[in-house]
């Protein structure tokens, strides 16, 4: 018997490996079943999906645009939010700006 390589391609996944591989909840990867974006087959009382369903989708979707972080003021700048005892946000000096020279 030959030992499976860590990157061989599965034919088929099961419904929790394809919420695992795609990020999609249970509810989601059903209704892919449903449109026939997944091809699924059924064994004993499993439903497997067959993995280039999978892929096909997810290499169909559009480019994401992403818009790089806005900057962030430097570490120890003069004012720092802190969250109040009540759940409300309070500005306060930060430790540095508090020492004198």
């Amino acid at each position: 018997m030959r030992g499976r390589s860590a990157l061989a391609t599965p034919l088929a996944v099961t419904i929790q490996q394809a919420q695992n591989l795609t990020g999609e909840s249970r509810s989601s990867v059903y209704n892919h079943i449903a449109s026939g974006e997944y091809v699924a087959k059924k064994s004993g009382a499993r439903v497997l999906i067959l993995y280039d369903t999978i892929k096909r989708r997810i290499e169909g979707l559009p480019r994401a645009e992403v818009k790089p972080p806005r900057p962030r003021a430097p570490f120890g700048s003069a004012l720092v939010l802190a969250a109040s005892v009540r759940g409300g946000v309070r500005i306060r000096p930060s430790p540095e700006a508090l020492i004198t020279s």
